[in-house]
C-alpha cells in the first residue's frame, strides 16, 4: 500500500531516484504516484486523509510523522510491520504497510528483520484466495514477540487485526447496486425485505450493515454483500434521468410505458398495445406525443412483441442498458484518479477529499491555499456574515390569513 517517507528536503531529493531504480530492478510499474496522506505535529494530527484517519481510529499508532508522502507501485503488496527505523529522515507510521529497503539502495536505513517485501503481479494477486491475502496483510507474531508483549496490548492488537480483516473481507465481497432516484422510491419499497439481513441476522451478518438517511431519503442501504446506492447523490440537484443519459452521450434513451394502465397483473397478458390515452401520467400531468406513440408502435412491430409482458421486459432492459453505459463513462473519470466512486463514497462530497488529496500540485504538501491563491482564505472568511434568523409573529387572528 505504501512506502511512506518523512517529507523534508533530503528525503524528497532521494525518494525519486530510489523508487525509479527499485521499480526497474523489481519489474514493477515505471512511474510513481505521490500523494499527501497526512500531516502531524508530534502526536497531534493536524490533517489526515480518510484512510489515515481510519487507521488511527482503530488503534494503529503514528509516531513522529509530520508530512507523509507515498509512492505506490501498482503490482506490489507490502506486509505490515510493527516498528520503525530510528533514522529521522525516514520516520514512518507504526503498523503501516512498509517496503523493505535493501542495503543496496538505502544503507543508512535499518528496519526490523521480520519486515519483508512481497512481490506479486496484479494477475497473480487477484488469482489467490482471500484468506491468503489476509495472511499476507496481517503480520503473524512469533512466540518470542508474544512473550515479550504485555498480555493486554497483545489482546488489543489481535482485536484490531480482526476488525481490519473483517473490514477488508466486506470491502472485497460487497457489491454496489446502483439505481436512479431509488432513495425516494425503490429502496423504500424493498427495505422491508432487507430488514432480516440488517437487523435480525447473527452478529457476523449485521456487523457491516447500516442505513444512511437524509430526511426521508435513503442515501445508502448496506448489507454484508450488497450496497444499495443512488446515482442522484453523485449528480447536480434536480438532474433528471433523461438529461443524465444525454449528458453522457448514450445512444439509447428511456422508453415509454403505460404505468397507470397496469392496474392489474392480468394486463400483462394483453396482446395489443394500449391506446395513446393509456400513456397519460397523473404524476407528470401529461401524456406522450404522437411521435412517441408512433415509436412505441414501431417497437411493438419490429421487435416481435406479442404481449404487454414482452413490452415490460423491453422497457426494463431499455432502462438498464443506457444507464450502465452512462455509469461506465462517469466512473472512468474517477478511475483515472485512482478512486472507486462506489466504494469510497456515497455522494459527491464524500469523494472530494480523496480527489483533492490525489491532485495536489507537486510543491503543495498540505491541503491549504498555496501562495498564489492565499487571498481566497480571507475572501471566504470575510464573506461569512449573519447568524440565526428568527421570524417573529407577534399577533395572529384565528382563521385569518394574508396568503
Amino acid at each position: 500500500m505504501l512506502p511512506v517517507f518523512k517529507n523534508n528536503t533530503d528525503s524528497r531529493d532521494y525518494i525519486g531516484p530510489f523508487m525509479r531504480q527499485y521499480t526497474k530492478d523489481n519489474d514493477m510499474m515505471s512511474t510513481q504516484r505521490r500523494m499527501l496522506v497526512g500531516s502531524y505535529h508530534g502526536e497531534k494530527p493536524l490533517l489526515a486523509t480518510p484512510s489515515l484517519q481510519w487507521y488511527l481510529s482503530h488503534g494503529l499508532v503514528v509516531d513522529h510523522v509530520y508530512q507523509i508522502i507515498e509512492f505506490q507501485p501498482l503490482s506490489s503488496l507490502w506486509k505490515c510491520g510493527d516498528s520503525c527505523g530510528k533514522d529521522p529522515v525516514y520516520s514512518t507510521g507504526t503498523n503501516v504497510p512498509l517496503m523493505e529497503l535493501s542495503d543496496t539502495y538505502t544503507p543508512e536505513v535499518s528496519f526490523t528483520q521480520h519486515r519483508r517485501f512481497i512481490n506479486a503481479s496484479t494477475k497473480r494477486l487477484f488469482g489467490r484466495k482471500t484468506d491468503l491475502i489476509i495472511t499476507l496483510i496481517v503480520p503473524q507474531e512469533t512466540d518470542e514477540e508474544e512473550e515479550e508483549e504485555d498480555e493486554g496490548l497483545a489482546s488489543h492488537r489481535k482485536k484490531t487485526y480482526s476488525i481490519l480483516t473483517d473490514k477488508l473481507l466486506v470491502w472485497l465481497h460487497q457489491m454496489p447496486v446502483i439505481n436512479f432516484n431509488s432513495g425516494r422510491y425503490d429502496l423504500n419499497t424493498i427495505k422491508k425485505c432487507l430488514v432480516p439481513y440488517i437487523l435480525l441476522g447473527d452478529a457476523s451478518e449485521t456487523a457491516s450493515c447500516f442505513v444512511i438517511k437524509r430526511r426521508n431519503i435513503l442515501m445508502c442501504l448496506s448489507t454484508k454483500i450488497l450496497k444499495f446506492l443512488d446515482m442522484v447523490n453523485y449528480l447536480a440537484p434536480s438532474f433528471s434521468y433523461e438529461n443524465y443519459l444525454k449528458t453522457y452521450g448514450c445512444e439509447l434513451t428511456k422508453g415509454h410505458f403505460p404505468y397507470e394502465y397496469m392496474d392489474d397483473v392480468r394486463n400483462l397478458d394483453d396482446r395489443f398495445l394500449p391506446p395513446k390515452e393509456a400513456f397519460y401520467s397523473r404524476l407528470k400531468n401529461e401524456g406522450i406525443s404522437v411521435e412517441d406513440y408512433a415509436e412505441c408502435e414501431t417497437v411493438w412491430r419490429d421487435t416481435h412483441i406479442t404481449t404487454m409482458r414482452d413490452l415490460f421486459v423491453w422497457h426494463n432492459n431499455l432502462n438498464v442498458i443506457p444507464f450502465s453505459e452512462a455509469i461506465k463513462k462517469k466512473t472512468a473519470f474517477y478511475q483515472q484518479r485512482r478512486i472507486d466512486m462506489f466504494k469510497y463514497g456515497i455522494s459527491v462530497p464524500g469523494l472530494m477529499s480523496l480527489y483533492l488529496f490525489n491532485d495536489l500540485p507537486p510543491n503543495t504538501y498540505v491541503t491549504l491555499f498555496n501562495e498564489k491563491d492565499k487571498y481566497l482564505h480571507h475572501l471566504l472568511k470575510n464573506q461569512i456574515v449573519g447568524g440565526p434568523v428568527i421570524i417573529f409573529q407577534r399577533y395572529h387572528d384565528s382563521d385569518v390569513t394574508k396568503i
